[in-house]
């Protein structure tokens, strides 16, 4: 993994295996040169016989050598016949590891050269499209789209283009998108607004709602956009939220509410905003936990003082088996 391209001809003079899986990276050497991207010792290891189609425990070298973004690596081993969509162990396909990377020319080389941009062909269903916004390149996403790539695809985590833009907070691609004709408000996939709120760009929270979006609607997994944005670190999606009518006493499917959530975090602003806003603090979540434990489980005494001047009982039993705040702290 040094990259000695002295010490490589070294141990391979002395017998090393050029196709010898490691056992702590997962790697072949050639996969190993080729997410480093070097370009000699990749040219080394091939003279000497690597295996240029062995998918090891990890990735294949097309995709190692997508990741480490150098495009004569690539070339090389297309030259050498690498199958452009072959997938490594984990799934991930060289176009999708393009995406990421960000490396335009890497990825125009590898739909030259047969990729198709829209079939998922890795059992994780990665899209080269949702890649490459988490990876926040605009230059390529406006390729990819450019090419074909179906922009409102989803890939195996539920994730379409635009959720990643959101998530990611990158506001001048989520326009983009919106644009070109995604689907803002779906609801088969990860929710874009909770996207956002997990994103903390309330820029984009607001272009979203602008879009029709459902300020409180939730996502598959049950969370809220204001109980994601209370998780966060941003006042000012906080606010904007409540002033759009975002309910903050309500808890989501998962049981927290957003006075928990801001109790977990230790954030002591948002908790006195949402006292100051109306919030319930005595109040029980779906999981019959209380504010003040929650309190105790983000470490900030702060806090705990608050809620016990706002009322919260020391004593308050907070579930079925008769525990209340006490034991919370000894256990």
């Amino acid at each position: 993994m040094t990259g000695n391209e002295k010490i490589v001809k070294l141990l391979i003079r002395r017998g090393c295996d050029v196709n010898q899986v490691d056992y702590d990276h997962r790697d072949t050497p050639l996969t190993a040169a080729c997410r480093k991207g070097n370009e000699k010792i990749v040219q080394l290891l091939i003279r000497r016989g690597c295996d240029v189609h062995v998918n090891a425990r990890v990735d294949t070298p097309l995709t190692a050598a997508c990741w480490g973004r150098k495009d004569k690596i690539v070339q090389l081993l297309i030259d050498k016949g690498c199958d452009v969509t072959q997938a490594g162990v984990t799934g991930r396909t060289p176009l999708t590891a393009a995406g990421w990377g960000g490396n335009k020319n890497i990825v125009e080389l590898l739909i030259e050269n047969g990729c198709s941009i829209n079939d998922q062909v890795n059992n994780i269903k990665d899209t080269p499209l949702v890649a490459a916004c988490w990876g926040g390149d605009m230059t390529l996403v406006q390729l990819l789209i450019e090419k074909g790539c179906d922009i409102n695809q989803f890939d195996g985590n539920g994730d379409t283009p635009l959720s990643a833009a959101c998530r990611g907070g990158n506001e001048k691609m989520v326009r983009f998108l919106i644009d070109k004709g995604c689907d803002v408000i779906r609801t088969d996939v990860k929710i874009h607004l909770m996207a956002a709120c997990w994103g903390g760009n309330e820029k984009i929270v607001q272009l979203l709602l602008e879009h029709g979006c459902d300020i409180n609607q939730r996502n598959y997994l049950g969370y809220s956009p204001l109980v994601a944005a209370c998780s966060g670190v941003n006042y000012k999606l906080v606010q904007f939220l409540i002033e759009k009518g975002c309910d903050i006493n309500k808890a989501d499917c998962t049981g927290d509410t957003s006075l928990a959530a801001a109790c977990v975090m230790g954030n002591e602003r948002f908790v006195q905003f949402l006292i100051d806003k109306g919030c319930d603090v005595t109040q029980a979540d779906c999981k019959e936990k209380i504010h003040l434990m929650a309190a105790f489980h983000g470490g900030n005494v702060k806090i705990v003082k608050l809620l016990l001047e706002k009322g919260c009982d020391v004593n308050q039993v907070y579930d079925t088996y008769g525990k209340d705040t006490f034991d919370s702290c000894l256990f």
